[in-house]
């Protein structure tokens, strides 16, 4: 593996994690050190990087809390922390997304709502606003449906205080 490394063949990223779960002649703490600096000859920068902090992360296992200290501190300049930086920017971003649209979605499933009831039986109470503002994405639904059903505004009212939060 290191001849392939040293010429830049490609590696077996998975292989080279898990070699400190290896059986070896060497002592877990040993085959990490010799682990760490094997990866660091790996030429692809976000693949170094990448096995580097997989091997971190199966290591903390394996040995004790100062030893990882010392290996962070040797292989940090690797940007090992702006690689995981990064990556934890992309999933905060991807997962802000996800909830902006779900929270545009439900904004725009309660502004349906509403003027579908302004049509049906003119301006609403600001309370009955308030609670359908409340509502989560299950009882407006139902809300939806039931409007159809509605035949007075006594009708909404008892559905709202009902269903309200």
């Amino acid at each position: 593996m290191h001849d392939d490394i040293a010429i830049g063949n490609p590696v077996n990223e998975l292989e080279l994690i898990f070699v400190p779960l290896m059986e070896s002649r060497l002592p877990v703490r040993e085959l990490l050190l010799e682990t760490i600096k094997l990866e660091k000859e790996i030429r692809d920068e976000n693949l170094k990087n990448k096995v580097i902090a997989l091997t971190m992360v199966m290591a903390n296992r394996l040995v004790e809390a100062e030893l990882l200290e010392k290996i962070w501190e040797e292989v940090k300049m690797l940007k090992i922390l702006k690689y995981a930086e990064d990556k934890g920017k992309e999933q905060g971003i991807q997962i802000g997304i996800e909830k902006g649209f779900e929270i545009g979605r439900l904004d725009e499933k309660r502004h349906l709502i509403e003027r579908l009831l302004i049509k049906k039986f003119g301006p609403l109470p600001k309370d009955t606003q308030s609670k359908i503002q409340n509502m989560d994405d299950v009882v407006l639904d139902i809300l939806s449906l039931e409007i159809l059903d509605f035949q007075t505004k006594d009708d909404l009212f008892r559905f709202v205080d009902k269903m309200a939060p």
